[in-house]
Parts: C-alpha cells; sequence; structure tokens
C-alpha cells in the first residue's frame, strides 16, 4: 500500500490583535466573514462527497473480481482514485483551522470562544502553507473533472449496449454527482486561495510582494486582478500621458464621400379607373402589351354568330364528321335473311 500523500502543516506561530493597525483590523473582520462562509460551504460538499465516495467503494469492491478486465472498469479505477486524492487532502480541516487560528490556540479545544471577538492572528508561514495547498489543489480539482468528464463519456457509451445496466448507470450517477460536488469545492478554494494573499498582504507585505512573482497571475486574486487593471485604465485614459511610438504607422484620415443620385426616366402610370380601350395607341406600343378583353370578346362573338364552336375551329369539319358516323351506323343495322329454320322455331 503506497503511503498517503498528506503535507504537514508548520506549528502556528500566534501574535496579539494589537500588533496591527486599525485598517488591518477592519479587512480581516470582513476576511473572517468569507472564510466563515467558505467553511459552510466546504463543510456540506465534504460530507456529500464523502458519502457518494463510500457508495463507489462498495461497488468497486463488489465487482472487482468480475469486472476487473472490462474497459469501463478502468473508469472506475480513476474516479474512485482522484475521489480518495481529493478526500485525503482534507481541505475542510486546513481552512477550518485558518480560521480558527485567530481565536488563539485555545479555541481549539472550546469552540464557545469562536463567538467572541478575535484576539490573535496567525504568522506569515502559516498563511503561506495555506495558501499554497489551495493553489495545489485548485490545479487536482481541475484535472479531476477533466477526468470526470472523460469517464462519464465513456460509461454513457457503455451504457447504450444494456450490458451491465444497473451497475453502469449507478455508475453514471456517481460521476455525475462527484463533478458537481467538485465544481463547488473547487469554488471554494478559489476563495479561500483569494482570501489568503489578502491576508498574507496585511501581516507580511513584503513576503506577499516576493510571492506574487513566483505564483502565476491567477493565484493572485479577483482584487489584485482588478487593482491592475484600474491602474492601466488610468494609465490609458490619462489627458497628460505621452506614448511613444516605435515607427511611423500613419494616422487616421476620414474621407468623404459623395455620391450623385442619378434619376432615371419612368413610364407613364395609367390611372386606376381607366380602361383598356381608353389607352392611346402610343402607350400601348411603347408598353409592348395588347388588350386580351378585346381580342377575346370580338372572338366569342364571331364565333357565335357563325355557328361555330368557342374554340374557333371551322363548322364545316363538324358537320361532315357528323354525316359520316350516321351512315356508319345505318350500315351496321343491315337486314338479317331469314331462312326455313328461323321459320320453325320462330326466330
Amino acid at each position: 500500500m503506497h503511503p498517503r500523500r498528506v503535507a504537514l502543516p508548520p506549528p502556528v506561530a500566534y501574535s496579539s490583535k494589537a500588533s496591527l493597525d486599525a485598517a488591518a483590523q477592519s479587512d480581516i473582520n470582513g476576511i473572517l466573514k468569507q472564510l466563515k462562509a467558505c467553511t459552510r460551504r466546504l463543510q456540506t460538499a465534504y460530507a456529500s462527497h464523502a458519502l457518494e465516495l463510500q457508495v463507489l467503494e462498495r461497488l468497486y469492491y463488489k465487482g472487482k473480481n468480475q469486472h476487473r478486465t472490462a474497459l469501463f472498469w478502468r473508469s472506475v479505477v480513476e474516479i474512485r482514485r482522484y475521489g480518495a486524492r481529493v478526500e485525503e487532502m482534507e481541505l475542510y480541516g486546513l481552512v477550518e483551522r485558518m480560521r480558527v487560528s485567530f481565536w488563539g490556540e485555545a479555541a481549539l479545544q472550546n469552540t464557545k470562544l469562536l463567538k467572541g471577538p478575535w484576539t490573535h492572528h496567525p504568522d506569515a508561514v502559516t498563511v503561506m502553507f495555506v495558501l499554497q495547498r489551495c493553489s495545489e489543489a485548485c490545479s487536482l480539482l481541475k484535472k479531476a473533472q477533466e477526468r470526470l468528464s472523460a469517464a462519464y463519456h465513456s460509461l454513457t457509451l457503455v451504457m447504450q449496449t444494456a450490458a451491465f445496466l444497473q451497475l453502469v448507470l449507478t455508475l453514471v450517477a456517481i460521476t455525475s454527482k462527484f463533478s458537481s460536488l467538485l465544481t463547488e469545492i473547487q469554488s471554494c478554494m478559489e476563495l479561500a486561495r483569494v482570501v489568503c494573499y489578502q491576508m498574507l498582504q496585511l501581516i507580511d507585505p513584503e513576503l506577499a510582494r516576493k510571492e506574487s512573482r513566483s505564483l502565476p497571475s491567477e493565484y493572485l486574486g479577483q482584487e489584485t486582478t482588478a487593482a491592475s487593471q484600474s491602474q492601466t485604465e488610468a494609465l490609458l485614459y490619462s489627458p497628460d500621458r505621452t506614448v511613444t511610438v516605435d515607427e511611423d504607422v500613419g494616422s487616421v484620415l476620414v474621407r468623404r464621400v459623395t455620391r450623385s443620385v442619378v434619376e432615371l426616366p419612368r413610364a407613364p402610370v395609367p390611372p386606376a379607373d381607366a380602361t383598356p380601350t381608353e389607352l392611346s395607341p402610343p402607350l400601348l406600343e411603347d408598353l409592348n402589351m395588347v388588350s386580351p378583353t378585346i381580342v377575346t370578346t370580338v372572338r366569342t362573338i364571331s364565333a357565335r354568330e357563325n355557328g361555330a364552336p368557342s374554340n374557333g375551329g371551322p363548322p364545316q369539319i363538324a358537320q361532315k364528321r357528323k354525316n359520316e358516323s350516321t351512315t356508319l351506323q345505318k350500315k351496321a343495322k343491315k337486314k338479317k335473311k331469314r331462312d326455313e329454320i328461323d321459320d320453325i322455331f320462330g326466330l
């Protein structure tokens, strides 16, 4: 069995509250409120995480011999390993000891002292240790989130085969729960990291300045980032600032573009109540249009006068076809000759 990777905290050296000025004391009051909210959220998240980890341990114990050669079991082993690693870091105890240290060593045995005002503050070494552990925890939680997403995708693909469906569905639910809990824990640790850096700036500004060079900018907290951003904006938008230009990049010219609108001649529009007969011949020729109403009317009237069909066909051809059909019917009704057999049977 591998040894547990637990970093032991250094011994805490307490200092009196009177060693800080009034401005620092008021800032620490706000910091302690943030730490209290952070520890409550961590306590709730860690309780749920421990319960889910116990269920996963039970499933792992029961299915290890049967499924250890399956591909999806590798995801189960990975989820279990990251869950145990997050549990071993004891992040709730880390932040809680940091908060309780402001009431002195006696507050570790008697929690009733936490109801009163704080009387001490920890040294810079202790605050620096908690800051480093919070940074390491954020890196671990980020990596765990990535692996949980990959395991969730793998288990959902296995679930489509309907093999060991109850077991795989339970593992998918545990993975999803782990992901939501780690998101909450990561949010708490980022808040604790920001608070620890603010506290280090109040207790030992020189150590905080040295440490800011070795830590990435994202570890310095939201307050430092906002302050640097405000300083940058003030420098950019100040009226008396001098700008050094390395090369001639030219200047922006505003060109006025004049557009000429050419009006094309429009065809005359007839009135709305005009009829085709009222249009003048030149206008009909320009618009290349002929009144369909006049043509249809003349054709219909001429057809009715001549006794022809409305489609304009010649009447002589229709009369001839009618005579031919009558002649064929007469030939078909030719009288049949009678013989003696017809007389006998009366046909």
